[in-house]
C-alpha cells in the first residue's frame, strides 16, 4: 500500500502534496524537515505548541550545523519545489518563507533570518490565541 494513500487520521496530512514528499525532494536533513513540518501545520493541529517545537528544532539546527548538508537540487530548483508545495498547502508568505529559507540556507544569518520569521508567525499565534481575527499575511495584505 502507497503511504501517501495510508495516513493517520487528522486533516494536516491530507494533501495533494504532503510535507515529507518535499522533505524528500528537496533533501532536507532531519532538523530543517521537522522544523519546517511544524510551521506547515501549525493552524490546522497544535497551534503556539508546533511553533515552539519548529523553535526547537531550528535551535538544535543551529546548534549542530555551521553550514548546510550537501544539497542535489539547485537554488533555482528548491525555490520552484518549495513555491509549488506552498501555492498547494495555501501557506502564508510567512510560512513560506520560512520553509524556504531553511530550504535553501547557506550560512549562519540565513539561519537566524528564519528565527526572525518563526517569531513573526509567534506573534500571530499569540493573537489568534488571543480571539483576534487575522488573515494569513499574503501578497495582497503584505503591505496594508
Amino acid at each position: 500500500m502507497n503511504a501517501d494513500v495510508y495516513q493517520v487520521v487528522g486533516n494536516h496530512y491530507q494533501k495533494a502534496y504532503q510535507h515529507w514528499t518535499l522533505v524528500i525532494n528537496c533533501d532536507l536533513d532531519y532538523l530543517a524537515g521537522n522544523s519546517t513540518k511544524y510551521v506547515v501545520r501549525w493552524r490546522k493541529k497544535d497551534s503556539l505548541n508546533d511553533l515552539h517545537k519548529a523553535l526547537h528544532y531550528l535551535n538544535k539546527l543551529e546548534e549542530s550545523r555551521d553550514k548546510p548538508l550537501a544539497r542535489l537540487m539547485s537554488f533555482e530548483e528548491i525555490v520552484c519545489e518549495v513555491n509549488t508545495f506552498s501555492d498547494v498547502n495555501k501557506l502564508s508568505v510567512l510560512e513560506r518563507s520560512f520553509v524556504c529559507m531553511l530550504s535553501t540556507w547557506q550560512t549562519r544569518d540565513e539561519l537566524k533570518m528564519a528565527r526572525e520569521i518563526l517569531f513573526l508567525l509567534f506573534d500571530e499565534a499569540e493573537a489568534l490565541d488571543k480571539g483576534a481575527v487575522s488573515k494569513p499575511l499574503t501578497e495582497e495584505n503584505l503591505y496594508s
